[in-house]
């Protein structure tokens, strides 16, 4: 699965791309800003974005969330600790994942947002623990 990354902290960010990738992912990013992250999108569209609400200290991810919807037809997750703003706009993502998330959590979000995306039956778990579906 291709997955986009885009979060604003370079540590976070670098060791979710390496967690995903052992998981045979093709990872995107990750991506530091809005800007970076819609170029990405344009080289090589993904299956499914992370992102976080907080890019350059603004909530500039929900509304790069809405635009990966709209305009691309990629589903977002919200990885974010502003469960608020998360909660306040279900209509940009799929759903938020709480940091500090686990990279486990973070792979089985990838996994069970995918197989509904794809209409299939999610892997167990039902759902992680963590995730919060809208």
């Amino acid at each position: 699965m291709k997955i986009l990354l885009v979060e604003d902290d370079a540590v976070i960010g670098f060791i979710a791309q390496e967690w995903l990738i052992q998981f045979g992912h093709e990872v995107l990013g990750p991506a530091f800003t809005a800007p970076e992250a819609l170029t990405l999108v344009l080289e090589c569209r993904p299956d499914l974005a992370f992102v976080d609400i907080n890019l350059e200290g603004q909530d500039e991810g929900i509304e790069l969330a809405r635009g990966l919807r709209d305009t691309y037809q990629v589903p977002c997750v919200f990885v974010s600790g502003q469960p608020a703003s998360a909660r306040a706009n279900p209509d940009a993502a799929m759903g938020y994942l709480p940091k500090p998330y686990s990279l486990d959590d973070l792979e089985q979000s990838a996994q069970f947002v995918s197989a509904l995306v794809r209409g299939e039956s999610p892997p167990p778990p039902v759902a992680p623990a963590a995730l919060e579906l809208f």
